[in-house]
């Protein structure tokens, strides 16, 4: 029987701003200081006795503009007011429309008895209608949309107490109001009219007249008894929201009778002095003046950006510790303010600032105080009170004064703050202006002499400094306990080469904790800028690292492959050739070795760094929710694809099984090579070798195209001998599953003990192929090697008669037509080369159907080699066929 060799190929492929510290001169010259200007403005109130503005679309517009009005400002006291104002206004089309007549006679009064120094102040604001009539919408004769009438409208608004106690009222009187909407009269009989309760909303019928709307005694309260209140009432509001008036399009439009407001500045520490007259506003020992030379003008005098200016904010930096504490002032009862001296009168001169504190109280009697230091205890600019890290030696104050918790991700509390006093509610002892009692001291002083840890660069005085006990330690290179290049960007007073937020105010995380919660500490997925898949979001605030679509928490911190990137950085975790992305079941259309996103504007709906294509837990509305990656273990050896370097325990390694020709001289399963840009690809196998990420990567061999890949397809060839067997492992795999039947693993890098030449070392599979584009680099010099005529697979250069692929897997030589393959079974190929080969078998030469239970029986001379079918093969009854070899390069 003549033996033919067929060959057939499978997939083969090529592969600032300057700090200026305030100066003890300008202490009382806060108009010249540099930064945010303190307000100087402490009351005010207005007074409106109607307002009238109407439209119908682009046809006729009404605008009575502000009939009656009165306004002062404080602090000096003010009486202002306007009596018998007559409202007199109409507007509308002649004969056809009258959009809205107006009448009544109008007495306003603003007033304020607020002046600046302590005591009980009062700002009051009033407004009297008497004879109110007002038509509104009025067609062809009929009916009036709306008609109000009172005989008398007043609104009467006051804010009164000492500074830093206010309250605020309200008080609305409609004695003797009629309403008809459509010429019906609306029933007001359940409304108290004589002292209207606040924001009562009046039933006018509804769905009868559409966007049609009445209150009564609207009233609005902003602010806080510390930081200064506001409240603004109108006696009657009337809203139209494109009511339809048939034939005439539609009506827009807002009615007021009756408006007040009034206002009193703050006085966020109390002593009677309203903010812009008192010298320390917030009592901290810290003079206003110093506080807003110092401020961040950029982020409008609010350095940490929580809503309080520094000069009535108690910790301007929200790291925990309270200003006062940090500018080196005492604070004994913890309030978050300078303590007094201890005399009857804390503040001899009245200037604001405590005698403790102040070194020019002349008042006869009154002791001297001495200014707070308000030290810059690193040098680089920030005062401490405004330095996240006071000291320079990468430890946030907020971690050494033992506030931080593990979730802390950038050296300060969140801004939350509900009383306003600059305090973040995680910090802040007191439901109101102050704290009580502070956290902030005594500070953690771990050697006791007296430094706080937060301020010292050694803090137990044992062995080296704090800084060489964290992984920044190379940045200190003069010994010197602090960061060597302290440049700082956003004046946070984090070096701007361990800030992970450097546009914004804070950004050192803890270093021993976990800011997102994936397993990997703060300090391994940062420090300083570190966005390693350029998405915008921080490697430590980021769930997905590298952007592969496996978690970081999946991903884990540790280095499978000894490449010096971890493997939620390392887009091939195994170097293995395939990406992170393809081994986890994600999708890489673009080959670019991260998962694809979903295709709408916004491929990371909620911010976490997972694209929602992968995203389960997507909850941002609009954002489409997405499925996890499988991440699978095909082997199910406890090794995942990914960090598994033979995925499907065949023993043929996955870098060998993927066809990429990723370089791996010592054969041991992990691709080899430089890798600099740094992102776990190798250079054989980095389409983008000068950035992060991979470019055009190449599909991965699948020789049958069943749509499993060979690294994870049991038998690749689809000729029902498993792979295992055609590269001379049959013995392994007892059971013929195609698998090594002993799958023990001791160093865990998915090779079993009885093939893994070092069980010890990740790698080593023990048992090397040669592929195909390594033969014929061997056996072909320069130029054939790459001249498909000479060294393709089914040219026959020595003319013997075999092709190269059956040269290459019978071991012969395909430049000496004396070298021909010997054939006396498929178990005869060379086993130390990667390919396959497997017998196929006819009855009539033109039909052939694997066999692969054929049972050959070894001849001398090949062309005449006889062999037994174990199973049926064709139809007919003979028991004469033919056999042929077919030889697969993967």
């Amino acid at each position: 029987m003549k033996i033919q060799l067929l060959t057939e190929s499978g997939l083969l492929s090529s592969n600032s701003r300057p700090k200026s510290s305030a100066l003890v001169l300008a202490l009382f010259f806060w108009h010249t200081a540099q930064g945010a200007e303190i307000p100087t403005t402490d009351a005010d109130s207005s007074v409106t006795g109607a307002s009238i503005h109407l439209s119908i679309a682009s046809l006729i517009t009404a605008d009575s503009g502000n009939v009656g009005s009165a306004s002062g400002i404080a602090p000096a006291p003010y009486t202002q007011a306007q009596s018998a104002v007559p409202l007199n206004f109409t507007a509308g089309v002649p004969l056809v429309l009258e959009l809205a007549s107006a009448s009544g006679v109008i007495n306003v009064a603003a007033s304020s008895t607020v002046n600046g120094s302590a005591g009980s102040h009062t700002t009051n604001a009033s407004s009297q209608v008497a004879n109110l009539s007002l038509d509104v919408a009025q067609l062809l004769g009929g009916q009036p949309l709306v008609s109000v009438t009172a005989p008398a409208v007043s609104t009467a608004v006051a804010i009164s107490g000492p500074p830093g106690t206010y309250s605020s009222s309200s008080n609305v009187s409609l004695a003797g109001l009629s309403l008809k909407v459509a010429g019906l009269n609306i029933d007001l009989s359940a409304i108290d009219l004589t002292n209207v309760p606040p924001n009562t909303g009046v039933n006018v019928d509804a769905g009868a007249v559409a966007g049609l709307s009445v209150i009564l005694n609207e009233t609005t309260t902003t602010g806080s008894a510390s930081g200064g209140f506001q409240t603004e009432t109108n006696a009657i509001r009337i809203k139209l929201n494109a009511v339809n008036l048939g034939l005439i399009n539609v009506l827009n439009g807002d009615i007021i009778v009756g408006h007040a407001t009034a206002s009193q500045g703050s006085d966020p520490d109390g002593d009677g002095i309203i903010s812009g007259l008192d010298g320390d506003s917030d009592g901290d020992g810290i003079p206003d003046a110093v506080e807003v030379a110092n401020a961040d003008a950029d982020a409008d005098g609010d350095t940490d950006g929580d809503g309080v200016a520094d000069q009535v904010d108690l910790d301007s930096d929200n790291d925990g510790i309270n200003d006062v504490i940090e500018a080196g002032g005492k604070d004994a009862n913890g309030d978050g303010r300078q303590d007094a001296s201890g005399d009857a009168n804390p503040d001899e001169d009245g200037d604001g600032i405590v005698d403790s504190a102040d070194p020019n109280d002349s008042v006869a009697g009154g002791g001297t105080g001495v200014v707070l230091p308000v030290a810059d205890i690193d040098g680089d600019g920030a005062p401490n009170y405004l330095d996240v890290d006071s000291d320079n030696d990468s430890l946030s104050d907020l971690v050494e004064s033992g506030q931080s918790s593990p979730g802390d991700a950038t050296g300060i509390y969140p801004a939350a703050d509900t009383d306003g006093d600059g305090i973040s509610n995680a910090a802040d002892g007191l439901a109101g202006y102050g704290d009580a009692p502070s956290p902030s001291g005594p500070l953690p002083d771990a050697d006791g002499d007296g430094i706080p840890n937060a301020y010292e660069t050694n803090s137990d005085n044992v062995g080296g400094t704090d800084i060489s006990g964290t992984p920044n330690a190379a940045l200190d290179g003069n010994g010197d306990g602090r960061i060597d290049n302290a440049a700082d960007d956003d004046d946070d007073g984090i070096a701007d080469v361990v800030d992970n937020d450097p546009d914004t105010f804070g950004g050192l995380a803890n270093p021993t904790g976990d800011a997102d919660g994936d397993g990997i500490s703060n300090v391994n997925e940062g420090p300083g800028l570190v966005d390693t898949d350029g998405d915008g979001i921080y490697d430590l605030r980021d769930g997905d690292s590298d952007a592969d679509g496996i978690p970081d928490a999946l991903d884990g911190a540790n280095d499978f492959d000894s490449d010096g990137i971890p493997n939620f950085r390392d887009l091939d975790s195994d170097n293995d050739g395939i990406n992170d992305v393809i081994e986890a079941g994600g999708k890489d259309n673009n080959g670019d070795g991260r998962q694809d996103p979903s295709g709408d504007t916004n491929s990371d709906e909620d911010g976490d760094g997972i694209v929602d294509s992968v995203d389960a837990n997507d909850a941002v509305s609009g954002g489409g929710t997405g499925a996890v990656l499988p991440v699978p273990d095909t082997d199910g050896d406890g090794a995942r694809n990914f960090v598994d370097l033979d995925s499907d325990n065949d023993t043929i390694s996955d870098l060998v099984e993927s066809g990429l020709g990723v370089s791996d001289a010592n054969n041991d399963g992990i691709g080899e090579g430089a890798d600099t840009d740094k992102d776990g690809l190798v250079l054989s196998a980095d389409g983008l070798p000068a950035g992060f990420g991979d470019a055009n990567s190449p599909s991965i061999s699948d020789t049958d195209g069943d749509g499993i890949p060979n690294y994870i397809d049991p038998d690749s060839s689809n000729s029902g001998v498993m792979d295992i067997a055609m590269v001379g492992n049959g013995a392994l795999d007892a059971n013929g599953d195609g698998k090594i039947d002993n799958a023990t693993d001791t160093d865990h890098d998915g090779i079993p003990d009885n093939i893994d030449a070092n069980d010890n070392v990740i790698g080593g599979l023990g048992f090397p192929l040669q592929t195909y584009d390594q033969w014929v680099n061997e056996e072909f010099a320069a130029p054939a090697n790459t001249d498909p005529a000479i060294s393709g697979e089914n040219a026959d250069p020595d003319g013997d008669g075999y092709t190269n692929a059956e040269e290459f897997a019978y071991g012969s030589d395909p430049e000496n037509p004396g070298s021909v393959p010997t054939i006396t079974s498929v178990l005869t190929k060379d086993p130390a080369v990667y390919a396959f080969v497997y017998a196929e078998a006819s009855r009539d030469l033109f039909a052939w159907s694997s066999a692969p239970k054929i049972k050959t029986v070894h001849s001398d001379n090949s062309a005449e080699m006889s062999a037994q079918v174990t199973e049926a093969v064709g139809s007919g009854a003979t028991t004469r066929g033919f056999i042929r070899f077919r030889v697969v390069i993967p």
